[in-house]
Parts: structure tokens; C-alpha cells; sequence
């Protein structure tokens, strides 16, 4: 059942059981003792009075004498009960409000969080979801696109050859997975863009500082086509959008050789869109993390902010690739 729906009924339960309690009152039997009130004989056991007659003749003394009677009331003592039964329901009603109201009032609260966060994450997936990720596009449409795409491409440039660009981009995926694996910075700088360099740098840190290492072999290629292309005129830039099929091996060992995460055992499958761009020959005149000015125009490293500098080649280089799934 729906959290929601729960909460909505314990509230609508928790406010008919304050609202009983707190308008509810108790009708109180008619205690009877009251001067007013006449059993209707003089000896019978139906009334409260008490009638004493003292004998049984019909003169009109003894009638006199018997219209004469002795009530024993005790008008105090029925007032002071009544009124301790009336003290004692309101204080039980003020018990059951002030025992329902917090529950009552938690129960409210989190019903209108979670209502709230329900509508903001709702917005928030509108807003940020408009246009449908790769992930949720399913495999026929991503080889539609790419088909049309692929045609669109060959328009511009006819002399492009797709299947060796697919040569070019599925041998640069297996030197980055290798030189990842063996920590090898140089072999990532030259066919990783700056950014992509950069982050990869910083993983790699962070997996040394914790005495792993990423174990990925036995890779098998399922499949590999073009989803998408840009060409930017300006900048010299052609970046290539693949989907990449794959298979291989892939844990993560510590420094005794121990797997801490993932298995030798079997094989992943993993399905990725990796962007390829080409740029044309660049010498950077400044940093382009720090903007500072390059003294030498062929240094890897800026002087300043210490960080890498790839200098663009007239080739294809990974700048972006991203998981669309795992199996």
C-alpha cells in the first residue's frame, strides 16, 4: 500500500478520535435521590423513599400518621459525585487530546515533507529530464539516429571512412583501459583531452592513495556505431558520438593481491557512449586551467597551477565517456 495513503488514514483515524473524545460526554443514570421524587406506596420496594407506617388500620389518625413520611436524601453527596464523574471525564479528555495531538501533529508534518519532497523531486526531474537521456532511448532508436546521422555525416564528408574511424576509436578505448590499469599517465595524456585527463588523474590518486589497483582484461567487442556528430567550424572541432558495446574482466585489488571489489570470475557487459573529438595542431600561449602565460610552449605542465597540459594533435582523442549500462 501507497506510505501516503497510511499516513492520510492514521491522520483521518487520529481526528475522529480527538473529536469523539473531546465532544463525547457520558449520559449519567438518574441516581434517584431526589426530595421531589414519590415511589407511589407508601410500602412498596419501586421508590427511593423509605416509608415508615406505623400500623395498618384505616382510622384518620393512623391515615394521618401514615401520609406522614420519612425521606432519607442526601442531596450533597449525589452533587459532589456527580460533579466528580464530570471532573474526571473532561480530565480523561484532556488526557486523550494531549496524548493524540503530537501524534496527530507528526503524523501531519511528515504527510506534508513527504508530499513536498514528492512534488519537488517531480519538478525537478521535469525540469532537468526534458529531453530524454540516452539511457532511457532504447537500442532500435539509438541505431535509427545513428543510420540517419551516419548519412547526414557522409554528406559533409564523403571521404570520411567510418569503419576506420571505428578502428581509431575502439583501439584508443582499449590504451586508455590499459594505461588506467597500469597507472600510466603518459599513455592517458596522449589520448585523453585536458579535462578528461584530468579527472581520470585525480581517480587515479585517489585508488593509489588506497593501495588498489583496477584489474580489467580477456575484452571482447559486441558492437560499435555512430549516435550522433558535430562539426564546429570556429574551433577547428569534429567530435564523433559512438556507442560502444563491450565485454570484459573487471575488479579491483588491493596491495596483496586480494579482489575487494568485482569478480575474475565472470565477465561484465557494459554498453557506453564515448565522445572522439579531432582537433587541429594547437600550441597553448596560456594555461587553460589557470590562464597564466606559457614561457614554453611545449610544456606539459603549467609553471603555476601544476596542472596537465595536452597539446591538441591533428587526431581523435576520448573527451567524454559515460556508462549507459551494465549487466
Amino acid at each position: 500500500m501507497n506510505k501516503r495513503l497510511i499516513v492520510i488514514i492514521c491522520c483521518l483515524f487520529m481526528v475522529v478520535l480527538v473529536f469523539f473524545a473531546l465532544t463525547y460526554t457520558p449520559t449519567r443514570a438518574d441516581s434517584g435521590w431526589d426530595t421531589s421524587y414519590d415511589g407511589g406506596s407508601s410500602g412498596g420496594g419501586g421508590g427511593s423513599s423509605f416509608d415508615f407506617d406505623f400500623g395498618s388500620g384505616s382510622s384518620s389518625r393512623d391515615r394521618s400518621r401514615s401520609n406522614h413520611k420519612f425521606s432519607f436524601n442526601w442531596p450533597t453527596k449525589t452533587k459532589e459525585r456527580e460533579k466528580r464523574e464530570y471532573t474526571k471525564w473532561e480530565m480523561t479528555k484532556i488526557m486523550i487530546g494531549l496524548a493524540c495531538a503530537p501524534i496527530l501533529l507528526y503524523l501531519l508534518c511528515l504527510m506534508l515533507v513527504k508530499t513536498a519532497g514528492h512534488i519537488s523531486k517531480k519538478n525537478y526531474n521535469a525540469r532537468v529530464n526534458k529531453a530524454p537521456k540516452p539511457e532511457e532511448i532504447n537500442e532500435n532508436e539509438l541505431k535509427y539516429q545513428g543510420e540517419k546521422k551516419i548519412q547526414e555525416l557522409l554528406s559533409i564528408k564523403p571521404d570520411f571512412d567510418l569503419f576506420k574511424f571505428y578502428q581509431k576509436a575502439y583501439e584508443i578505448y582499449l590504451e586508455v583501459q590499459k594505461d588506467w590499469m597500469n597507472f600510466n599517465y603518459d599513455g592517458l595524456r596522449s589520448n585523453l583531452t585536458d579535462e578528461l585527463y584530468n579527472t581520470y588523474k585525480m581517480q587515479l590518486k585517489a585508488l593509489d592513495a588506497q593501495n588498489g589497483q583496477n584489474i580489467m582484461n580477456s575484452f571482447d567487442l559486441q558492437e560499435i556505431y555512430l549516435y550522433d556528430f558535430n562539426i564546429d567550424e570556429a574551433n577547428k572541432v569534429f567530435s564523433i558520438n559512438v556507442i560502444l558495446k563491450v565485454s570484459f574482466i573487471d575488479y579491483v585489488i588491493n596491495e596483496h593481491g586480494e579482489i575487494t571489489r568485482g569478480t575474475n570470475k565472470r565477465k561484465v557487459n557494459m554498453t557506453y557512449m564515448i565522445t572522439y573529438v579531432e582537433e587541429s595542431i594547437e600550441n597553448h600561449d596560456n594555461c587553460p586551467n589557470c590562464g597564466n602565460p606559457l614561457e614554453d610552449k611545449a610544456s606539459q605542465t603549467c609553471p603555476y597551477c601544476n596542472s596537465t597540459i595536452v597539446h591538441k594533435k591533428h587526431d581523435f582523442t576520448m573527451s567524454k565517456k559515460q556508462a549507459l549500462m551494465q549487466k
